[in-house]
């Protein structure tokens, strides 16, 4: 359809807006969808089919296989008993507060081949015994989700390096498929927004840099109170899992139950991802299900008790599969209302040479944050970014095309990383068992410093090319 202006933005905005005002993702999602579809021209009655539509996506399916596989997961290890084993560890290794948010930080370092992987396995390997130091599941969700988006955009071998490197050699066709990816690592040093943001993160986790704003309201009530979520929030993993008991007679172990499945979902995906070039999130995370299922079988559960477990963890995820069905639909309408068009529009008069790479990079992040999607802003940003700087210089390893193309990936990252529609960010909400508006309320105040320390930085480099 064509281009409707500011109104092509209007249902993003009204997400947002609502999101923060309430607290209730789903209910603000479902109202800016709602309208959107009205302003690309539905009808009321035809609503429900692009729903369905939204749901049969390819996309959609493959996100919301992994967060049936979550909650079961996560079900079948509260039902054996990984978190009391947790807590007796942390208690022997007389584990703090500060080592807690250290082991997160270093763990979602390790795991950089996947931005759906990592957060989860943070998240769900982790909680039990941040939970045990008092450390709040909004703190978590924040770390969990600072080391996946932004770390893995500065991995020149991801997938994400694959994705972008063909973007560059589409606008670029002169340059072959190995000279597009040498172009992508020369822009990594430039990615300022991305380095920051793992940088920012480690420093929180160490404690050179204090907790502030919502961060530590939720902190503080943590450790004061033990409360590691607020009163009237509600976690990405409902209460239905909470309910789960070891039974009397049966026995599991840390290395049974908790060890061998994490191997398993780690090997699998490392070992796709070395052998395929891809991960098989879903596929590991089935195989380590099926283990489970036999193990604890074998330890005395109970094929009914299994059973009513693996029902309790699809229903804890009710609330982050309606997020993100509204999060697509919403993004699809966007898309369709030219919303990432009219952002560029209204910003081509302001760019010189000069400004270029921070006018891109908020303009990415503009996109992103309002749509929920890197990758879609990469698709969009990118070749702008390229084409205007190309112009300007004339050569296509110029400082100012690599710090053009590292502006509009950073840009596209800080949504990914930090919006309330992002998908990631649910899976980090998800992963901690955290409430998602209490994740992205706690983490935006750290990432607008990051980004607005990157800004500065794009805007002084500019002026220094």
């Amino acid at each position: 359809m064509d281009n409707i202006g500011f109104l092509s933005i209007l249902p993003a905005l009204l997400a947002i807006v609502l999101a923060f005002a309430t607290r209730d993702a789903i209910v603000a999602l479902f109202a800016a969808s709602f309208l959107g579809y009205f302003l690309i021209g539905g009808v009321l009655w035809e609503y429900p089919n692009f729903l369905i539509e939204t749901i049969s996506s390819d996309s959609f399916s493959w996100v919301f296989y992994i967060e049936i596989q979550i909650g079961i997961l996560i079900a079948l290890f509260q039902l054996s008993g990984v978190p009391e084993i947790f807590s007796s560890i942390a208690q022997k290794q007389r584990m703090t507060r500060r080592k807690g948010q250290v082991y997160a930080w270093l763990a979602g370092m390790g795991v950089f081949f996947s931005d759906y992987f990592s957060p989860i396995f943070v998240g769900t390997s982790l909680q039990a015994v941040t939970d045990k130091v008092k450390v709040s599941r909004e703190k978590l969700a924040y770390i969990a989700d600072s080391t996946s988006s932004p770390l893995i955009v500065i991995i020149p071998f991801s997938s994400w390096a694959l994705y972008i490197s063909g973007i560059i050699g589409d606008q670029a066709s002169w340059v072959s498929s190995s000279e597009a990816i040498e172009i992508f690592a020369g822009s990594i040093a430039y990615n300022f927004y991305a380095i920051l943001s793992v940088v920012f993160v480690g420093l929180i986790c160490f404690g050179v840099i204090k907790d502030f704003g919502p961060m530590k309201k939720a902190e503080d009530r943590a450790y004061e109170h033990g409360k590691v979520v607020r009163d009237g929030s509600m976690p990405m993993v409902g209460k239905e899992i909470k309910e789960l008991h070891k039974p009397e007679g049966a026995s599991s172990s840390f290395l049974l139950n908790f060890l061998i499945p994490i191997f398993m979902i780690v090997g699998i995906n490392v070992g796709g991802y070395i052998a395929f070039g891809s991960v098989k999130i879903v596929e590991s995370f089935a195989a380590a299900l099926l283990y489970l299922f036999v193990v604890m079988s074998f330890q005395r559960f109970g094929i009914k008790l299994l059973s009513n477990a693996v029902v309790s963890g699809v229903k804890a995820v009710v609330p982050a599969v309606l997020i993100l069905l509204f999060a697509y639909a919403l993004n699809s309408i966007t898309k369709d209302a030219g919303a990432a068009n009219y952002l560029v529009s209204i910003s081509e008069g302001l760019i010189t040479p000069n400004l270029l790479p921070a006018i891109v990079f908020v303009v990415a992040a503009v996109i992103s944050f309002s749509t929920g999607t890197s990758w879609g802003t990469f698709a969009i940003a990118i070749p702008i970014a390229m084409a205007m700087s190309i112009e300007l210089t004339g050569g296509i390893s110029s400082p100012l095309v690599l710090m053009s193309i590292a502006a509009a990936t950073g840009g596209g990252v800080f949504g990914d990383h930090c919006s309330p529609l992002s998908d990631t960010s649910v899976l980090a909400s998800i992963g901690a068992g955290s409430d998602h508006m209490d994740h992205i309320r706690t983490q935006i105040p750290y990432a607008l410093i990051v980004a607005f320390v990157s800004f500065f930085i794009y805007l002084v480099a500019g002026f220094l090319l």
